[in-house]
């Protein structure tokens, strides 16, 4: 039984290693996004991102964006991320990733500063041609530091869709 369970082991290494995306790979992409809190408010976003593998199954990327939120609260975010590449199956990737969030916030006309770090917990990539991806995340959590350093831990359910080309 250790055998069976041994040789399903290295297979699927081999496996998840031998489709994985490459150091070296680079990609440039844009966003659109929707999400729900958990206090009724809505936002809708767009951003544009560029990124590279800095190492095999490990992309560094970066993006601007611009948020709606609630109808009056806009923010234009920038953000470096770091995801992980895990293959499911041909061409269907799950990608966990972390990022720090910097951004700009007006309210009513009072600007703001934050920082924030962010986890996406449920982003996948399907890649049906070699240099074109489709991303969505389903799922994400985060938390912002605001200007008198107080706490706020949101989370949300993030719907977010992106393309991005790879060369």
């Amino acid at each position: 039984m250790k055998k069976i369970l041994l040789v399903l082991a290295v297979v699927f290494g081999l496996s998840t290693t031998a489709m994985a995306q490459q150091k070296g790979d680079a990609f440039i992409g844009g966003a659109i996004g929707f999400s729900a809190g958990t206090d009724q408010s809505a936002s809708f976003g767009l951003a544009v991102e560029g990124g590279g593998f800095v190492a095999n199954r490990l992309a560094l990327s970066g993006s601007v964006a611009y948020n709606l939120i609630g109808g009056e609260i806009h923010a234009i975010t920038f953000s470096p991320k770091l995801s992980y590449y895990a293959r499911l199956a041909d061409k269907f990737y799950y990608t966990p990733g972390v990022s720090v969030v910097g951004a700009y916030v007006n309210v009513g006309g009072a600007d703001t500063g934050d920082v924030g770090i962010g986890l996406d917990l449920a982003a996948f990539e399907f890649r049906p041609t070699p240099h074109f991806g489709m991303n969505i995340n389903l799922f994400s959590m985060s938390a912002l530091f605001n200007n008198g350093f107080s706490f706020s831990a949101d989370m949300m359910m993030n719907t977010s869709v992106s393309f991005r080309y790879y060369f």
